[in-house]
């Protein structure tokens, strides 16, 4: 650490303290040379590179290394049982079930005995298959059925408490204020 005394046009001094920080780290004399000459120039200093000065810098103490990163892999945390000794064990991984892969036939025939009313838990088991990706499946399923139901003007209103909307075809259960338009048209406008 250095302090230097600088005057102002104003008449005014300032105490400066200069630090040291290593800004740069190279691997070759006539790179490090290079921009250490830039940076003199920047400052309004003569360009020209003080090879005593550069070599003072480079032979200063090396910077603190930055620490390894570390591998990609997340280890499972340990678990740590409290009591008269405190003591860590790690628990080992559990294995990933291996699920099937169902043919469209089996696809349906579970979106069928889930229309009958059969438990999602106990088809899933049945298929093999996640139980989450059975739900997803089931859902995009009964929707495409809806869809197809409301965008067939041949089929008409499915019981005789529903009707078309005036605007958009689609099927809804008529009320009193409706007006012959479903929830959205009727919001829309």
């Amino acid at each position: 650490m250095a302090y230097e005394l600088k005057e102002k046009d104003d008449g005014t001094i300032e105490l400066v303290e200069i630090v040291r920080d290593v800004i740069a780290i190279f691997k070759d004399r006539d790179h490090a040379q290079h921009y250490f000459g830039i940076l003199v120039a920047d400052q309004g200093a003569p360009g020209q590179v003080d090879l005593r000065t550069l070599e003072q810098q480079l032979s200063a103490p090396p910077a603190v290394p930055m620490p390894e990163p570390k591998p990609a892999s997340n280890p499972k945390p340990q678990t740590v049982r409290v009591g008269a000794a405190t003591k860590q064990t790690s628990t080992p991984p559990a294995a990933e079930p291996q699920w099937s892969t169902p043919s469209d036939e089996e696809w349906s025939q579970a979106f069928i005995a889930l229309s009958d009313g059969a438990d999602l838990k106990d088809v899933a088991k049945d298929l093999n298959v996640n139980f989450y990706k059975l739900r997803g499946k089931y859902a995009n399923f009964k929707r495409r059925q809806n869809e197809q139901a409301t965008a067939d003007p041949a089929t008409g209103p499915v019981s005789l408490d529903q009707e078309e909307c005036r605007l958009c075809g689609r099927v809804f259960k008529a009320t009193a204020e409706s007006d012959g338009l479903c929830a959205r048209c009727s919001h829309a406008g």
